[in-house]
């Protein structure tokens, strides 16, 4: 993604553009692939989340409306859910087929370092302070 809100997606093999995503009004801050290839998602600076379908490059959903913009964003192992974090601290769990998003808490560090699923089920996340701090964290799915 670039600041100005478009992602491009390039032929490894010869460098040529094979995709271009328009969707965000600026700066696209993550992205994530779902464990089939199928389904990337894209956070930005609007504070929007986008489910893109990535062999035709078709938008499957959106979700607008975050408190901040979107800084982080990671699939669980399974593809059917996405986390998104922002850049006041704030942990959403979005649904992958609808957009639907459930918060899952504002924590007093807002600086999320990392979000990682883990095989066993749910993600690991991190968060630093300027203190030297690193704390880990794990959400477990239900």
């Amino acid at each position: 993604g670039d600041g100005r809100g478009t992602i491009r997606m390039w032929d490894l093999n010869n460098g040529e553009p094979i995709q271009t995503l328009e969707g965000h009004t600026c700066a696209v801050n993550a992205l994530a692939v779902n464990p089939t290839g199928e389904i990337l998602a894209s956070g930005g600076c609007d504070k929007s989340v986008i489910f893109w379908n990535l062999p035709n490059g078709e938008t499957l959903s959106r979700t607008d409306g975050f408190a901040a913009p979107i800084t982080h964003l990671s699939f669980d192992a399974a593809g059917n859910q996405l986390i998104a974090s922002d850049d006041e601290g704030q942990l959403w769990q979005l649904n992958s087929d609808t957009g639907d998003s459930t918060s899952l808490g504002q924590f007093d560090q807002p600086e999320i370092q990392f979000i990682q699923p883990n095989p066993n089920g749910g993600f690991w996340f991190a968060n630093g302070s300027a203190s030297g701090v690193l704390d880990v964290w794990q959400i477990q799915q239900e």
